[in-house]
């Protein structure tokens, strides 16, 4: 109680409650900021495996100064996220054919061609047995749903995080395979290059002396 007999909050329940707020803020960000430099989005937006938005040159940047984050490291290269073809109204993505906003009542998914719509226009254009973006006219409809809830969001990133380094080890240890079996065999063909060249020569003198042989026939 306090001293005006109210109650007096705890300092846990004051914790969970400012959670909770960050959460709420970084849920509702994420459908206009970049998921990298927390910056509005631009025209030129990219997503990548798990669904996460990024300005492109943020992204970039970040790549070629080697300044990604630790838990963004299966973004590797260009190859490992998508350009999407985004239409704007007032600085907000919205689905060109159902006209609603991208918000966190809204899914909306990213083509393989890269156009942006929502999972509801997606399901629509299924039910008809539609094969191609309606929008480019892709063939395929695979697709990454954008900004998944963060929890799922989050295993994804770990997953991939994971099947990324299993990826470098790989790589590495055939590098290393690979050395240990040029160690072995970098003496033998300098061996065999070695009797080569001296066969060579032999065979040089050989018909070195042969003409002289020849000549002195003569």
């Amino acid at each position: 109680m306090g001293c005006d007999g109210g109650v007096v909050a705890r300092r846990d329940d004051l914790v969970k409650d400012k959670k909770k707020e960050t959460k709420k803020c970084n849920t509702e960000d994420r459908y206009r900021y970049c998921s990298l430099t927390h910056k509005l989005f631009k025209k030129r937006v990219v997503c990548d495996v798990v669904g996460r938005l990024y300005n492109k040159d943020g992204l970039l940047k970040a790549l070629i100064n080697h300044e990604m984050p630790e838990e963004l490291r299966y973004i590797h290269s260009k190859k490992d996220f998508i350009e999407l073809n985004i239409e704007w109204s007032n600085g907000i993505i919205v689905c060109p054919l159902k006209k609603v906003e991208f918000s966190p009542g809204h899914q909306f998914v990213a083509l393989k061609c890269g156009c942006v719509i929502s999972k509801l226009a997606l399901d629509e254009i299924k039910s008809i047995n539609g094969n191609k973006c309606p929008l480019c006219e892709t063939e395929g409809l695979e697709f990454i749903p954008l900004n998944l809830p963060l929890e799922e969001m989050e295993k994804q990133m770990e997953l991939h995080c994971k099947l990324f380094d299993q990826k470098q080890n790989k790589t590495k240890f055939i590098q290393k395979e690979e050395n240990k079996i040029a160690l072995v065999t970098q003496p033998i063909a300098n061996t065999i290059a070695d009797q080569a060249k001296v066969n060579v020569n032999k065979q040089d003198d050989d018909e070195i002396y042969k003409s002289l042989f020849k000549s002195s026939q003569n």
